[in-house]
């Protein structure tokens, strides 16, 4: 089931995935491009909403989030 945002869109993240296929016709390579900062934004909306996983957001989230804190501040 998909869930659905308060105006009626569905809660997604624009990317593209890179698909190689072998000789049978299976999966051998997946090269996935996203922006981070939209998936980082939709995490806030999903916890907003409470269907954030706790973790997701422990084990992938906070950490996400302190790395590119970290890179931005360095950057200045």
């Amino acid at each position: 089931m998909r869930e659905v945002c308060k105006d009626g869109s569905y809660y997604e993240t624009p990317g593209i995935s890179f698909i190689t296929l072998d000789a049978d016709a299976r999966i051998c390579r997946q090269f996935d491009l996203f922006d981070l900062a939209h998936q980082m934004k939709l995490c806030d909306d999903l916890e907003d909403a409470g269907l954030l996983s706790p973790q997701l957001k422990a084990e992938w989230v906070l950490p996400m989030k302190a790395r590119l804190e970290e890179q931005l501040g360095r950057n200045r």
